[in-house]
């Protein structure tokens, strides 16, 4: 795995941010971790054209904008970083839709466990 890893998670659960931060931290200690906890704080960082990113875990179920909402505004742009979707719902319409997105890599399924966790970050290190 690479070390100069930088990931950002999006969710409005100030646990999933320290169970994302220690398990990155634990496995790739030079890793920059983004954390916001709401969709559109991300979307200010993002329209700034300054922010940079390896790999996203999104939740889709947040206040004000949803994962859903966000991922829509990203489909009508350029935005090509691998996105793992974070979710209590293991609704088979909402794993269905994340397909409805090419950057969407992977619909994750709450609790997060070492070994999802894991899967994370093989994938967003393959770049």
């Amino acid at each position: 795995m690479r070390n100069d890893l930088s990931i950002t998670i999006i969710d409005d659960d100030e646990i999933a941010h320290y169970l994302v931060s220690i398990f990155v931290k634990r496995e790739l200690p030079t890793a920059i971790i983004h954390s916001f906890l709401s969709a559109t704080e991300f979307l200010t960082a993002f329209n700034h054209g300054d922010f940079e990113t390896d790999g996203i875990l999104l939740d889709i179920s947040m206040p004000k904008m949803t994962g859903w909402e966000l991922a829509d505004r990203l489909k009508t742009t350029t935005f090509n970083t691998p996105v793992h979707i974070l979710s209590s719902s293991a609704d088979s319409r909402d794993i269905q839709r994340a397909d409805d997105y090419s950057f969407v890599k992977n619909y994750i399924v709450k609790p997060l466990t070492v070994e999802k966790l894991r899967s994370f970050l093989d994938d967003v290190t393959k770049k």
